[in-house]
């Protein structure tokens, strides 16, 4: 029997020990999913909300306790546990039980091309058994955004969340069990990278992944065997642009808080700052002057702003970075570069780094932040979309017009203005990336119709009838489609009148369809 250990980032203490789910029972699991789904599909939106309700009521009864078992098992501090998955959490179950039913209700669609009698619609049907591989950074928000969405869009779901946040996940057992589901509906499978291996393989009707990239191309390969559609949520090495006109003390607030929220650890997190060259010096010194405020340390009540490595592979990371900083004599501007690769804990660093550095090209997944200087909007975007990532982008500016001017030209998926990243933990907005930080989308109305089969329903208002383009072919026919050509897209009424004309002409001429 196979067990995983979960630790105590802070201390590395022993904290939980789980038995590992054997992966050749994933065939017979997703069977099993499926057939719990079939009732599940059935029941109205109101009738799935009443269990979602149920699960949203235990978080609001138990939010200390989430919060205190998230620092504890994952690291982070208490407000940043409540407020970016606890407080994220419930909220994602407000907008599944109040909007879905509205968003996922029949779009009707305009046909055109002469077809008078059509009327069509698109119609959004659960897809089935959903598979979910979720990471650590975010233990709870990011995979209960999709199961709470995925629910109440009527599907099963299989969910292999991280192996190294099992005090998080015992909890996110705990929620769904309030929740009364039926048997079978919704499953956690605890494990390392053949439990996930082993759902990516299994033939899921989608598979949503969050992680690197390098897994995230794994994953893909794997599911293509079946023809699985994926939603990968990716890498990123966003870019904070910090132009000349800002608020000089609320940019080097938002840059603080975009580059060391969650220790770094999130995907996008502002790991290139870009500053116009005109306010260098003024920004440095404020930036400075805040990040001298900041607090590191173990996550027990609310002395620290920034807490423990949740992953010991990642410190592997930080070591190489900072060594290839060290070694290439690049210039750092605050913090020490000089990080052991063993310590539990990392102080802000941030640096001056070229183009061939791995602190300016690679993600880090830390709290360290590179920057440089730009003249122009033009250089600012070149050099953002100078990068195979693209998941956010953050520009702080005075002019919300020239802001807004600039994220047309930014090559990812989200441009926030005058803010720290946030969009990830909002359950209205749409999140996801471009190039290697993924495609597809989680949360918001996009979110939640890619867990949904999204089925063109066609109908003629007249009834039963035959149509004009069936057999048997003849001369008139094509003239026919000739004379409609014209109609539709012919310059000037005297065209379109002649075309009509010739259209009554030829379907006159036609004959009795068979």
């Amino acid at each position: 029997m196979d067990f995983i250990t979960s630790k105590n980032p802070a201390t590395g203490e022993e904290i939980l020990r789980q038995e590992c789910f054997n992966p050749t029972e994933m065939t017979n699991l997703v069977q099993r999913a499926r057939l719990a789904q079939e009732p599940w599909r059935r029941l109205s939106f109101k009738e799935r909300a009443k269990f979602l309700k149920r699960g949203q009521q235990y978080m609001l009864a138990h939010m200390d306790e989430l919060a205190l078992n998230l620092a504890k098992n994952n690291g982070k501090p208490l407000v940043e546990a409540l407020s970016a998955e606890v407080f994220a959490s419930i909220q994602t179950y407000g907008f599944a039980m109040k909007r879905a039913e509205k968003l996922l209700t029949d779009t009707p669609i305009h046909i055109g091309g002469g077809l008078l009698t059509k009327k069509a619609y698109i119609t959004y049907q659960p897809l089935g058994v959903l598979g979910i591989i979720s990471p650590w950074n975010y233990p709870l928000s990011t995979p209960f955004s999709e199961v709470i969405l995925g629910l109440i869009a009527g599907n099963a779901i299989i969910l292999k969340p991280s192996e190294i946040t099992g005090l998080v996940n015992q909890d996110m057992q705990k929620i769904i069990d309030a929740m009364k589901l039926p048997k079978d509906l919704v499953t956690l499978v605890h494990g390392r990278g053949d439990v996930g291996a082993a759902l990516a393989s299994a033939k899921v009707d989608r598979l949503i992944f969050t992680g690197s990239t390098t897994t995230g191309r794994k994953i893909m390969s794997t599911a293509s065997q079946n023809l699985t559609p994926v939603t990968l949520e990716l890498g990123g090495k966003d870019c904070m642009i910090v132009l000349e006109d800002c608020n000089i003390e609320l940019a080097a607030s938002a840059a603080v808080v975009g580059g060391f929220f969650n220790t770094g650890q999130t995907c996008c997190s502002v790991e290139r700052l870009l500053i116009h060259e005109n306010i260098v010096d003024p920004f440095l010194k404020a930036y400075k002057e805040k990040l001298n405020k900041l607090r590191v340390g173990a996550s027990s009540g609310f002395e620290n702003d920034l807490g423990a490595i949740t992953f010991e592979g990642q410190k592997k990371i930080y070591f190489e970075q900072t060594q290839d900083h060290v070694s290439h004599n690049q210039k750092t501007v605050f913090g020490d570069a000089n990080f052991d690769g063993k310590s539990n804990f990392m102080k802000p660093l941030v640096v001056q780094a070229d183009d061939k550095r791995s602190f300016w090209k690679d993600e880090t997944f830390g709290p360290v932040v590179a920057y440089k200087t730009f003249k122009t909007d033009e250089e600012a975007i070149s050099i953002n979309n100078d990068s195979p990532y693209g998941l956010t982008a953050l520009i702080i500016s005075g002019n919300t017009s020239r802001a807004r001017k600039m994220a047309k030209h930014l090559q990812v998926g989200a441009v926030v203005i005058n803010d720290a990243p946030f969009t990830n933990a909002c359950a209205t907005l749409p999140w996801g990336g471009v190039g290697e930080s993924g495609f597809g989308r989680v949360h918001g109305e996009a979110g939640l119709k890619e867990l949904c089969q999204q089925r063109l329903v066609v109908y003629d208002i007249v009834g039963q009838m035959k149509q004009l383009w069936w057999y048997p072919y003849n001369k008139a026919q094509y003239d026919f489609f000739k004379a409609l050509a014209y109609f539709t897209a012919g310059d000037g009424l005297f065209v379109k009148l002649k075309a009509l004309i010739n259209i009554l002409k030829h379907i006159f001429k036609m004959g009795p369809r068979i």
